[in-house]
């Protein structure tokens, strides 16, 4: 869980602060799951490359992503796939994948937005925040405060 009440907005110092909010509870090695609000699905990946949610389980890998800082949209985080090693990723055409980690690649990077203990994630050279369905896809739309959707919380 997050220890956190804070609203995080776009600078440095924010996200310093989320990342040792998460890295007091994660596991392995500083890594976190992502739980999606409004579906219950925790944030997953496979050696495809493929993102999606999935149910959640400890010790799930392929559920565990590593936080890290980026050069690229000043203050901005990666997440990399604690299994596959690969990061979180999104192009124009609001698809979700990982690749290989790249700093410096604003479709990369991330911009956590959030409080209390829901976080929205906001790609950098989108603009668009990471979303997701009673189906399980995960992919990019316009962010909307309020879209459980859009909301995911730390564990």
């Amino acid at each position: 869980m997050f220890k956190t009440t804070k609203y995080f907005a776009l600078s440095g110092s924010a996200v310093i602060v989320f990342m040792l909010a998460i890295a007091a509870t994660s596991t392995p090695a500083n890594a976190e799951s992502f739980k999606n609000i409004s579906t219950g699905f925790c944030l997953d990946s496979n050696t495809n490359r493929r993102v999606y949610t999935n149910g959640c389980q400890n010790g799930n890998n392929f559920q565990q992503w590593k936080l890290s800082r980026t050069t690229a949209g000043g203050g901005a985080i990666m997440f990399k796939n604690v299994s596959t090693g690969f990061c979180l990723d999104s192009n124009t055409n609001r698809h979700v994948y990982t690749n290989g980690c790249q700093n410096g690649n604003t479709f990369q990077a991330w911009r956590i937005i959030g409080g209390g203990n829901r976080y929205m994630l906001k790609n950098v050279a989108t603009g668009f925040c990471l979303d997701s369905n009673t189906n399980r896809r995960v992919y990019t739309n316009g962010c909307q405060n309020g879209n459980n959707f859009q909301q995911w919380l730390g564990k």
